[in-house]
């Protein structure tokens, strides 16, 4: 059989083709003669290649020729055909208007443009004609950026196996590119500016669902299975990738603006109902669409609303097309599985039975060999078979205690590890905190549930279930993931340790385990160890290292023992792995106390404020495929760092702005996580009132200052807010209850959003007459900024410097505009 026709590649392809040729005509860069003339000559050369193949296959099959060479004729013959059919559609639209004249009935583009008949004296024609039309859409292209930015950067997690570095990486890249594309429109605009709306917003609504398959392809065919990609091809990827998205979205921000006018304030709706409907698409997303739909869907959905809205206005036969294509596709996403498609070219040699979008991440179930293995975000959670995992998780830390009766296991339940924990007679009760609800509903179609009476199952943050328990432990299991994470990180710091040691009954036993060191300990290994080791000793007499599956750190005040052979013969608990034949207790110990003095060497120490171990998991990443030249990964910042020799010193302050705002949002959804535990279900919430924020401070400055005069105190102010973060910190050791520490969150997460849209205004009136390009130079700083902040705040400056001196650091940042700005003032 040939190979597979490439119906999808093709289809794709020369769409994306046609609907750039075409937007090159409605921006007046294509002329519309030649446009037809070149789409002819690919009409009539389809036509001759597929007929002719055609024709050699009829050939080859009447007379029954063995002519090898037309062995893959077939293909080329069927792929020809495709490209030729889409290509005949769009002829046929050119000469469809006799079919379709009922659908001119309603507003079209010359009705939007057309002016007040002559001789009618209007007092500003921008504002009563032009405004008036271009809210909606200003409305839905922020709405839809923030819906789709959300959505990639969830299928960009789980299809590259994301860490948090890459996650920071992909959003930085997204605003970067983002910035271009407004600065790239910052004073060249299309001949005919309100005639482009219409094919750029068509465009607009086609690239995400687009670019979700086009990713999904890229990892399926340049990239093996399971294979971890190299930080610099996934940049490299990421940023060809996003490329049209983030250029055309920034781009449209900067038409808009200029559409508004030219004069006065009016590039302050354009800024205001962005923020407005991103506002809206942040609780959207958040609290309805990864909630109900998988992400194909969701885009899809996305897409439809804003064909809706071009429809709205314009009702002419391309977007009536491509509204009917789009429900098609639709149509077929709802019906046959894709997303179940799309997620099974990620385990070959697996059956992909379950995939569901989960406030918590995107939960894949595969069956295999009579197993089930759940992965989040690409990567492998637990897998129902895992019988020595879950084995050296409970029976090192339960061999410890003589007598255990109250148990508490963090997550692993599902794993099937509270099967083993009940192995022991003692045990009374045992308490069970999965983080990821989703994952414990779904794990309950695929294994038989213990109904022990003894097992009483929690669901959610495992932080705030502990602080709120009045039970006392015996063991404390905590089989949670690595603390390469904000999110993670918060179960192995200081205070989480201290909190969890105010439950444990006198000789109680916690284990932790931390992916192996194997025969080599890395330098970022061993300070990852260290952290967990030193911050355990700070609480605990002894402190035990055992490897296995895992490197397990056991901490209790009582003794601990390493030979886990003797401790299973002696209590009489004899698993398939973990029992007196098969452990080498002597090798066991060994290779424990060489890990032990590679973490006692490093005194360091993990706490909430300053989160050391996600820097280094960061690091260890960069340098599985730097080697020995981690600072080669310095260069993507450098290049954030350029856009600042291109601005004036108004716009290199709303550079720092950006930073500012993005680092603060940073560091308020650290204490969130910290205080409230679960941040998914809020995190919508949080960026919406982030987004409600920038909408009413830019309102505010075009009331209060309208000639940019605050510009100044507005920084100064900002600077000051920065510098009262690290006492949220200390707040955040109160015993606050859920309201009064919303009471306290607020006043922190409001004052820097209304401060940078008060700051944006003023920036932009101090930088000159021309708004439309003021406008575009500060947003585009802005985003440039808050790019910077986004990957800086998270990997460097939160975990290495910590929460006192990030402050510090941005507040300095700010008086150095501050300075900068005085003295350009006295020149």
């Amino acid at each position: 059989m040939e190979s597979p026709y490439h119906l999808i590649l093709i289809t794709l392809g020369t769409t994306a083709a046609y609907l750039f040729t075409l937007l090159l005509v409605n921006t007046g860069i294509l002329v519309k003669t030649l446009h037809r003339r070149l789409w002819n000559s690919v009409l009539l050369l389809t036509f001759l290649v597929s007929g002719l193949l055609g024709l050699l296959l009829v050939i080859r099959v009447n007379y029954r020729l063995e002519w090898s060479f037309l062995n893959p004729l077939m293909t080329w013959h069927v792929d020809t055909g495709i490209a030729m059919t889409l290509v005949a559609m769009f002829h046929f639209l050119w000469h469809s208007s006799y079919y379709l004249n009922f659908f001119r009935h309603g507003k079209n583009i010359e009705t939007m443009t057309a002016g007040p008949p002559p001789g009618t004296k209007i007092k500003n024609r921008h504002t009563s004609t032009q405004d008036h039309h271009l809210v909606p859409f200003i409305l839905g292209a922020g709405f839809f950026s923030t819906v789709v930015q959300v959505l990639l950067i969830r299928e960009i997690t789980t299809l590259f196996q994301g860490n948090e570095l890459m996650m920071g990486w992909t959003l930085a890249i997204w605003m970067f590119l983002t910035g271009a594309g407004t600065w790239g429109g910052r004073s060249r605009q299309p001949p005919r500016p309100l005639k482009a709306i219409l094919p750029l917003f068509l465009l607009l609504a086609w690239l995400p669902p687009l670019l979700l398959l086009l990713m999904n392809l890229t990892r399926h065919l340049l990239f093996s299975p399971g294979q971890l990609i190299s930080p610099f091809w996934f940049l490299l990827m990421i940023l060809l990738l996003l490329a049209p998205l983030c250029l055309l979205s920034g781009y449209l921000y900067s038409l808009m603006v200029h559409l508004t006018g030219s004069r006065g304030t009016s590039f302050v709706k354009v800024y205001a109902f962005e923020s407005a409907g991103s506002l809206a698409g942040g609780i959207l997303v958040t609290f309805l669409l990864i909630r109900w739909f998988p992400i194909t869907q969701s885009l899809l959905l996305t897409s439809l609303a804003l064909h809706l809205l071009i429809l709205w206005r314009f009702r002419q036969r391309m977007p009536l097309f491509s509204f009917g294509l789009l429900i098609l596709a639709t149509l077929l996403a709802f019906l046959w599985p894709v997303d179940m498609k799309i997620k099974s070219w990620l385990f070959p040699g697996q059956q992909v039975v379950e995939n569901r979008e989960t406030p918590w991440g995107n939960i894949t179930v595969t069956a295999n060999g009579g197993e089930f293995n759940f992965f989040e975000n690409g990567n492998l959670l637990f897998s129902t078979g895992d019988m020595v995992l879950n084995e050296e998780y409970v029976h090192y830390a339960m061999l410890q205690h003589r007598s255990p009766k109250e148990v508490l296991l963090v997550s692993g339940g599902m794993a099937g590890m509270t099967s083993e924990i009940l192995k022991y007679p003692s045990v009374a009760a045992v308490d069970v905190v999965e983080l990821n609800p989703a994952v414990v509903r779904m794990a309950r179609d695929y294994q038989r549930e213990n109904n022990d009476p003894r097992i009483h199952g929690a669901e959610g943050d495992g932080r705030r279930f502990i602080h709120k328990t009045s039970r006392r432990y015996d063991v404390a299991v905590m089989a949670v993931p690595d603390p390469s994470s904000l999110q993670i990180n918060r179960y192995y710091t200081d205070g989480f340790i201290k909190l969890l040691k105010e439950k444990l009954n006198d000789g109680a036993v916690v284990l932790f385990g931390l992916s192996p060191t194997g025969n080599y300990i890395t330098p970022e290994k061993a300070r990852i160890g260290a952290t967990l080791y030193h911050t355990l000793k700070k609480h605990f007499k002894q402190v035990l290292i055992l490897p296995g599956e895992r490197d397990y750190y056991l901490a209790s005040d009582g003794e601990l023992s390493p030979r886990i052979g003797e401790l299973a013969a002696k209590g009489g608990v004899k698993g398939s792995y973990v029992n007196s034949d098969y452990m080498d207790d002597a090798s066991l110990e060994a290779r424990g106390s060489e890990i032990r003095r590679a973490a006692e060497a490093l005194p360091l120490l993990n706490t909430d404020n300053k989160p050391l171990p996600v820097f280094y998991h960061s690091l260890q990443f960069i340098t599985l495929y730097a080697g020995n030249h981690p600072w080669i990964m310095a260069l993507p910042l450098l290049l954030l760092l350029v856009p600042l020799f291109l601005l004036n010193p108004v716009s290199a302050g709303m550079y720092v702005t950006g930073f500012t705002a993005s680092a603060a949002e940073i560091m308020l959804i650290f204490w969130f996580q910290i205080v409230f535990g679960n941040l998914y279900s809020a995190l919508g919430l949080i960026f919406a009132l982030f987004m409600g924020g920038l909408a009413l401070g830019s309102v505010a400055a075009r009331r209060m200052d309208p000639s940019g005069a605050h510009l100044l105190p507005a920084q100064l102010l900002l600077a000051g807010v920065i510098l009262l973060f690290p006492l949220l910190w200390r707040l955040s050791g109160l015993p606050l209850s859920g309201a009064a520490a919303w009471l306290v969150f607020l006043p922190f997460l409001l004052g820097p959003a209304l401060l940078t849209g008060f700051l944006y205004v003023s920036a932009t009136l101090r930088c000159g007459s021309q708004a439309p390009h003021a406008a575009s130079v500060v947003y585009a700083a802005d985003l440039w900024g808050s790019a910077l902040g986004a990957i800086l705040t998270t990997f460097i400056l939160l975990p290495v410097a910590g929460v006192t001196h990030s402050a510090l650091t941005i507040a300095a940042l700010n008086g150095a505009v501050i300075l900068l700005l005085i003295l350009r003032k006295k020149r």
